[in-house]
């Protein structure tokens, strides 16, 4: 029986050089990949900077992932790019003080269940569906941006039992579009071992978004974390609340960074991939919207 390998965009049938790479990847890593890539289990790719390992084999994956991950700590570099927005989430920490963070936040996903978020994805739907309503007809709209916009809608709905409205949810979801470009930009040069690449405005855009975004969920995360102290509950069981509630063995609690921390991550981590699924869906699907594209 053959091995399954999902749908993936045509890549180039042969490994690319070393400098076709770089200027590929800065696009999209997809772009740097070739056809044997998606069908090996294992594979290297000597770089300047470093020597990366692609991992396909589901066996493997999990032999990296869960059964020997105290021998596959994080990458350093990709700690370094993302550690002004999310800190010591853990995406970004190894070894203990991940097991602490997974062991308290484990519960929090509890609200990540369909039963519990469908009604939050078919609320955020309806409200892209009125904002798609009120466009003219045979008005062009980039169907990309209204994918990111409900995914964010969601994510901000699970998190915070609030839609992604008004300027502060505006400004989050555009400082976070710039900071997503941004990443690839601070990674790439040292992966190639050209670090000097890394223009200093580029790192100061980042650092800036970062610095926006944080400052953003601490407005929204302030006003509860400090209800919680006092003994007050949230009437509203979403994933802030859990992370609130969560308690480490020793009986503590996320502290205040700790929680923008992690909250950031959750945006971070499954914003942009979710929605170019959604997008990707559209075009290959029968959907409403695909019926006025």
């Amino acid at each position: 029986m053959a091995r399954f390998c999902p749908a993936y965009p045509t890549p180039r049938r042969h490994k690319a050089s070393g400098l076709l790479m770089f200027l590929s990847a800065r696009h999209s890593w997809l772009d740097a990949l070739y056809e044997r890539s998606y069908r090996m289990q294992m594979g290297e790719v000597r770089l300047p900077g470093l020597d990366l390992y692609m991992v396909n084999e589901p066996g493997l994956v999990r032999r990296v992932m869960v059964e020997q991950a105290e021998d596959f700590p994080k990458s350093e570099l990709l700690g370094q790019a993302l550690e002004p927005l999310l800190g010591e989430s853990i995406f970004t920490t190894s070894g203990e003080q991940w097991r602490r963070q997974r062991a308290m936040m484990d519960p929090a996903f509890a609200q990540a269940r369909l039963q519990v978020a469908f009604p939050v994805m078919a609320a955020a739907t309806e409200a892209m569906l009125a904002r798609l309503a009120q466009l003219a007809e045979g008005t062009e709209h980039d169907i990309e941006v209204e994918m990111t916009h409900v995914t964010a809608d969601i994510i901000f709905r699970t998190i915070f039992s609030v839609p992604m409205e008004g300027a502060d949810a505006r400004r989050v979801f555009d400082a976070f579009a710039r900071y997503q470009a941004l990443v690839p930009r601070l990674i790439l040069p040292s992966i190639f071992g050209l670090r000097w690449l890394v223009w200093p405005w580029d790192a100061w855009r980042a650092r800036r978004a970062a610095r926006e975004i944080r400052g953003l969920l601490e407005t929204l995360i302030r006003p509860r974390f400090e209800a919680r102290r006092t003994g007050a509950e949230h009437p509203q069981a979403d994933i802030l609340a859990a992370f609130l509630d969560a308690r480490d063995e020793q009986g503590r609690a996320f502290g205040f960074e700790e929680l923008v921390d992690q909250v950031a991550m959750l945006f971070l981590a499954g914003h942009e991939t979710s929605a170019s699924a959604l997008c990707r869906g559209q075009v290959f699907s029968d959907s409403p919207i695909r019926g006025g594209l």
